[in-house]
């Protein structure tokens, strides 16, 4: 029972290294349209949030162009995603962030954090969750603390990073 997000916001359209021309959320949108494939529930982030699914015979990359097409803004609010879930009552055993970790509270005056909807998500849905940050640009930032329990901040993306959320969720 996993949630894939893909951060889609204009930070996101950066190359994901300075030999590449393939940019951060092209890495995201793909990454959550290969784990759709496998049953993930799949969605995008940015000044919102919002899910898609798929037929189950989607191909790839007709995956990637539905949630690169979701319109879900500019900003990096990535709070929404648990708010959202919380709002919903929705529970999940993991929740995976593809993101460059600029995440920040875009409203006018607000201070809403990531830390903020996972201690409410926590104490009000399920405790019994993971959440896997995957910082696609390493700027150096960390949305959650250390010491989270069953959270997990990676640097860097590869194909391993679907063996480790199984090793990790043992």
């Amino acid at each position: 029972n996993t949630l894939v997000v893909a951060d889609t916001s204009g930070s996101m359209k950066q190359p994901v290294s300075g030999g590449s021309n393939l940019e951060c959320y092209e890495i995201a949108t793909f990454f959550a349209a290969v784990a759709s494939s496998v049953g993930a529930d799949v969605g995008a982030f940015a000044s919102s949030f919002e899910e898609t699914s798929f037929h189950n015979r989607t191909p790839a990359l007709d995956r990637v162009d539905q949630i690169s097409s979701l319109r879900v803004g500019g900003s990096t609010n990535g709070y929404k995603v648990l708010d959202n879930l919380r709002e919903e009552d929705r529970e999940y055993d993991n929740i995976v962030l593809l993101t460059d970790e600029q995440l920040w509270d875009s409203t006018w005056g607000g201070r809403r954090t990531l830390r903020d909807a996972f201690d409410e998500y926590q104490d009000e849905i399920t405790s019994e969750f993971s959440l896997y940050i995957v910082d696609l640009q390493a700027y150096g930032d960390m949305a959650m603390p250390d010491g989270y329990e069953d959270v997990y901040q990676v640097s860097g993306w590869s194909e391993d990073i679907l063996n480790f959320i199984s090793y990790a969720d043992i």
